[in-house]
């Protein structure tokens, strides 16, 4: 008995590159290795991809990306909106950057108001918007959307806490903070952190040390940074997968 295979169409090969890059975005992913999923030689790979799809692969793959992060991002910014809901507490959603339609749809679901952030480093605009709550004679706290982890109740605990202290930090694994409240917001609590180093905890504990003000602390959290952040947040059901799939 002789048995025929039929060659596969081109087109099946293509799209087997296609959903590695659709499956496995996050992962390091070359030419080479997308070729080798569709059985091409890089050159005919990259040739026919565009070809079926209108661009290359490299653009694809730098595409899916963009459109993954994007909808990263807002899944992040929503579980924080929620989180401040749940605490029952006002929420100013300060956007560095051109504020889209999306995301005045989303803060006007929670009861969000939005701001721009100003010109400056981190310390720069977490102290404008500590000043604003101020101004609104609020206690402020800020908090970012990098912190799936994080709960209602901390917020609800932090906010507690600064009646009876002048900061509360929620530090963050890495060696930063994830959230930060200031009874009286004061610009020295900001000046000369190096921002993004994992030292930015160490030198706001100083810093308040100095001035002799309290300090209250809270659980400390893992934040988004490295993709085994990402590992662990998924694993751990802290972000849902399908919103950004």
């Amino acid at each position: 008995m002789t048995l025929l295979l039929k060659p596969v169409p081109p087109a099946r090969h293509l799209l087997r590159a296609k959903d590695l890059i659709d499956a496995r975005y996050r992962e390091p992913l070359d030419v080479l290795a997308l070729a080798r999923a569709a059985h091409l030689s890089p050159a005919h790979f990259s040739r026919e991809f565009r070809r079926a799809f209108g661009e290359t692969p490299h653009q694809y793959l730098l595409t899916r990306r963009l459109e993954r992060a994007a909808a990263l991002q807002a899944h992040l910014t929503e579980l924080a909106l929620q989180r401040v809901r749940d605490a029952g507490a006002a929420c100013r959603l300060w956007i560095a950057g051109p504020i889209d339609s999306a995301t005045c749809r989303l803060a006007d679901s929670y009861g969000a108001e939005l701001r721009v952030q100003p010109e400056g480093d981190l310390g720069d605009r977490m102290l404008a918007a500590l000043l604003d709550a101020q101004a609104r004679g609020l206690r402020g706290l800020v908090i970012g959307t990098d912190c799936p982890a994080q709960r209602p109740e901390h917020l609800m605990e932090a906010y507690q806490l600064l009646g009876t202290h002048d900061v509360v930090l929620q530090p963050a694994l890495d060696g930063g903070y994830v959230l930060i409240g200031e009874a009286a917001p004061h610009a020295d609590l900001f000046r000369d952190i190096r921002w993004g180093s994992d030292t930015v905890l160490a030198a706001t504990r100083a810093r308040c040390a100095a001035l002799g003000w309290r300090c209250a602390e809270l659980q400390a959290l893992p934040d988004l940074d490295r993709p085994d952040d990402m590992d662990l947040a998924l694993e751990r059901g802290w972000i849902d997968a399908t919103a950004f799939a």
